[in-house]
């Protein structure tokens, strides 16, 4: 039942309404306006984002299949990823990090409806947990932030400010860690960056969703102010 909703509500958006409205909207509100959607003066590349990384259940990961897809593809990815879930990926993080593509904070593990509620020197010990499991891998510093479920308060705005991160989110997105039709995932998200430079998937999203999305970025990377190879 869902999943059902969910892909009729990702149809109306798409066909409908539009996602770059619903950002333009989003951006409006105090804790989201220096919000990076997306990269509106690029052409030619889409930024790719992959959220709740690495592996939450200790065994089968995507994480191999999805950087090998990257490579075949010419494409880096911004993951943003839950220290939590980095533990026993340490040498496929590495690989991909070595590879070019880019580790970003989405703190400690993906908790709904935890995060907003946490007061600002709870919230920055589980930042800098992130971050300092993120530095461990190699990666000298962590640029970006993305708040779970996307909710994102005031409070929390200046926590990441002050430990000199920036809240990313993306303007094409279809919740494939719910929606099992890939098919339909692939094509709405690939509707989406027809128009658009920052498209989020999950580490949910199945295999081929993952070939298609990459076909289509290239050699996209989140920056302050530009996608680039």
């Amino acid at each position: 039942m869902m999943e059902t909703s969910l892909k009729w509500l990702w149809f109306t958006v798409t066909r409908v309404i539009g996602t770059r409205r619903i950002c333009k909207w989003a951006g409006s509100m105090a804790a989201y306006g220096d919000t990076t959607f997306a990269h509106p003066h690029v052409k030619g590349y889409v930024a790719l984002t992959i959220d709740d990384g690495l592996c939450r259940t200790g065994g089968c990961s995507l994480t191999t299949k999805v950087g090998q897809l990257l490579h075949e593809h010419d494409a880096r990815a911004t993951f943003f990823v839950c220290s939590d879930y980095l533990a026993g990926c340490e040498q496929e993080a590495a690989a991909l990090l070595a590879a070019g593509n880019e580790f970003a904070n989405h703190l400690t593990a993906d908790r709904s409806g935890h995060y907003h509620k946490l007061a600002p020197d709870a919230l920055r010990a589980e930042l800098r947990e992130a971050t300092t499991a993120i530095q461990a891998l190699g990666q000298s510093s962590v640029k970006w932030f993305r708040a779970p479920q996307g909710r994102l308060t005031r409070s929390m705005h200046a926590v990441i400010t002050e430990e000199g991160m920036r809240h990313a989110l993306g303007d094409a997105y279809c919740d494939d860690w719910c929606i099992s039709d890939h098919a339909f995932v692939a094509n709405t998200l690939l509707r989406q960056v027809c128009a658009s430079h920052a498209a989020a998937l999950t580490m949910y999203a199945r295999p081929s969703v993952y070939a298609r999305v990459c076909a289509r970025a290239g050699a996209g990377r989140v920056d302050h102010h530009h996608a680039h190879a």
